[in-house]
């Protein structure tokens, strides 16, 4: 959402979350705009939330979930079992 000055309101917690183990076979480009793209540790069990369009500019935008899943890596230093989760955002 958009204020009029045109300051992104965005919230940083979706509404739902579901994790993407079903829909590791979609590309970044398939997340529909009201998608948040995020993940959790399997260590610390810390989640975090991303900005889908720097991932899609930094990655490109026809990688799968799956091929991205395994470049995680959560601020504790674990790369291994970290998990996508996929979030709905607010519709404020």
């Amino acid at each position: 959402m958009k204020h009029r000055k045109s300051i992104d309101l965005r919230s940083d917690r979706p509404v739902r979350t579901r994790y993407a183990q079903f829909e590791l076979h979609k590309a970044l480009k398939d997340l529909s705009s009201w998608e948040m793209l995020g993940a959790e540790c399997d260590v610390c069990q810390r989640q975090s939330w991303f900005d889908s369009g720097a991932i899609m500019r930094w990655v490109g935008a026809d990688m799968t979930l799956f091929a991205l899943q395994p470049r995680l890596k959560c601020q504790c230093g674990n790369r291994d079992g970290n998990k996508l989760m996929i979030g709905l955002m607010r519709r404020d």
